[in-house]
């Protein structure tokens, strides 16, 4: 099969996964379809073939990550300073805090594009560490530690336990806790 029918076979049978692939991993969702005809004509641009239609989905979705981290680099880049002002009010009430509830979706738009990578893979996804890491580039330490801290901020932002459970015997440093 040529690379023209394996890009063609992919944006057939999976554009609408990758395009939900990219909204998670996107900071805006509005992006994700430019990510994902970025990351296609990224990996197509030259003329590469892939053992299987996964192989060459996997290959994509890399792109998107990358492609979604490198312009969250440069818009941090080119960003002016901002005057940080801190708004005190009252802190809402359980009722309000139903009304106000987050999305995973808003939740995720919160975090690194590391840490919104990773949680992506893991839980979404559901690859292990290691094909986490694999995928990224990324030692599986600091995937391990880029998940746990995605994972507190999801609790925080969410105000539920967002911490996977079996992390609920490793400590902060990474190390397990011993009873």
């Amino acid at each position: 099969m040529s690379w023209q029918d394996e890009a063609t076979q992919l944006l057939t049978e999976r554009y609408g996964a990758l395009v939900g692939y990219a909204r998670l991993v996107c900071s805006d969702p509005a992006d994700a379809e430019d990510m994902v005809q970025e990351a296609m004509i990224s990996v197509f641009s030259r003329a590469r073939t892939f053992p299987n239609l996964r192989a060459a989905e996997g290959y994509v979705k890399r792109a998107i990550v990358t492609r979604t981290i490198d312009r969250a680099r440069a818009r941090k880049r080119d960003a002016e300073p901002e005057v940080l002002t801190r708004e005190i009010d009252t802190a809402p009430g359980p009722e309000q805090r139903a009304v106000d509830k987050l999305s995973v979706a808003a939740a995720l738009a919160h975090l690194s594009p590391r840490e919104r990578a990773c949680i992506v893979l893991r839980y979404i996804e559901q690859l292990s560490t290691s094909e986490t890491a694999r995928t990224l580039g990324l030692r599986e330490g600091s995937v391990k530690r880029y998940v746990h801290d995605a994972s507190k901020k999801l609790s925080a932002t969410l105000g539920v336990e967002a911490l996977p459970p079996e992390w609920s015997g490793v400590a902060a440093g990474g190390g397990e806790r011993r009873v």
